[in-house]
């Protein structure tokens, strides 16, 4: 289960699960546990670090993490990278795209550090795609140049 879906789960019974003064998860519990809530508390105690990093989510950070990073691919791609390797290294291109969809994920879990992790091996991606495209891209460059994804 989701970590969203237990504390979702566990908000909906009345137990409210919050950061607290010094980072903390911290849990705001009514008198009377209602039923289903003990197995539910369990598991966010197991899984404690992983709550409080789904609480600390700064949707903000995410996105300046990828600007920042789209910021450096930009500093080193080549005009027409892209494409080419789409076409001639799919395998490569496919590295990328999963890549994508880490971080699609991550972003979709509220995990910022999740986000950071999927971000380097973007960069690490399309690094390897820039140095594929030069090594073996030679002359093609020129045709690709139409294809410019920055």
């Amino acid at each position: 289960m989701k970590i969203s879906d237990i504390i979702a789960q566990l908000d909906n019974l009345g137990i409210k699960v919050y950061i607290g003064r010094q980072g903390e998860a911290r849990l705001k519990v009514p008198e009377l546990v209602p039923d289903g809530a003990r197995s539910l508390l369990t598991e966010l105690r197991q899984r404690k670090t992983e709550a409080v990093e789904y609480l600390r989510w700064d949707e903000t950070q995410a996105m300046a993490l990828l600007a920042q990073s789209l910021g450096r691919i930009k500093q080193r791609y080549i005009a027409g990278a892209l494409p080419w390797v789409a076409e001639h290294s799919p395998e490569l291109y496919q590295v990328l795209k999963v890549a994508e969809h880490c971080f699609d994920d991550a972003y979709k879990a509220r995990s910022t550090s999740g986000c950071r992790q999927a971000l380097e091996y973007y960069e690490e991606a399309f690094e390897r795609l820039i140095e594929d495209f030069a090594a073996k891209g030679g002359d093609e460059h020129d045709s690709y140049q139409q294809g410019c994804l920055f």
